[in-house]
């Protein structure tokens, strides 16, 4: 398995974390609202995308409450976001709840070693915590499944999606300072995992107890 980790920097590309450069629409009544967790920029190559062009937004509910899947249109001419789907009311502690929008920094790219791969004979007490718990919660171009992969096609055509990233959290009580110095970036016992068919400009999001 082969992969990157999305992390704090400047590099060549102008990936980002957070931010408020995209509008999100939800339906009517929705609490929380979802959130731009990264803009990535389709021109990088260590992606494995097939556009090369433009910025795909990575977004999702950040309420660790949801293992149903998550659907969402993007217009990039527009930067506008729709998510799809039933409308959700889910109480956060505000002591827990991340802000909205996420504060803005840029990304840089840098591979996954071996030592921070999850292999499939590995029991769950001994995942390497980097992604789950640790400073590579955000990685690209190969997803890290824990509980295996699943199949994922798009609502609009059933045609297969590209992978495109997969976030986990930070240790809660070790924040990076990526949110802030006294907060993490954590969504519970969750990972999420970020599916585009490029043709429709529409995302799956599948989310995986860890």
């Amino acid at each position: 398995m082969a992969g990157y980790f999305a992390v704090p920097g400047r590099g060549e590309y102008t990936h980002a974390f957070g931010g408020s450069t995209w509008r999100i629409v939800a339906p009517a009544g929705v609490t929380p609202l979802p959130t731009l967790i990264m803009s990535l920029d389709l021109r990088d190559p260590r992606l494995g995308l097939t556009r090369r062009v433009g910025v795909l937004p990575v977004c999702a509910r950040l309420d660790g409450e949801n293992l149903e899947r998550q659907f969402y249109s993007f217009d990039e001419q527009k930067r506008t976001v729709a998510f799809e789907g039933p409308p959700w009311n889910v109480d956060v502690d505000p002591l827990d709840a991340l802000p909205n929008p996420l504060p803005e920094c840029w990304l840089d790219l840098r591979p996954v070693v071996s030592t921070e791969e999850m292999r499939e004979e590995m029991p769950r007490n001994l995942i390497p915590d980097t992604f789950s718990g640790g400073g590579g919660f955000l990685r690209v171009s190969e997803p890290e499944w824990i509980e295996g992969p699943e199949p994922v096609e798009c609502l609009g055509c059933g045609r297969h999606c590209e992978f495109a990233a997969c976030v986990g959290s930070e240790e809660y009580t070790a924040p990076s300072g990526i949110v802030s110095a006294s907060q993490s970036f954590f969504v519970g016992e969750l990972a999420t995992y970020y599916f585009c068919c490029f043709d429709c400009s529409r995302m799956v999001v599948v989310a995986q107890g860890t």
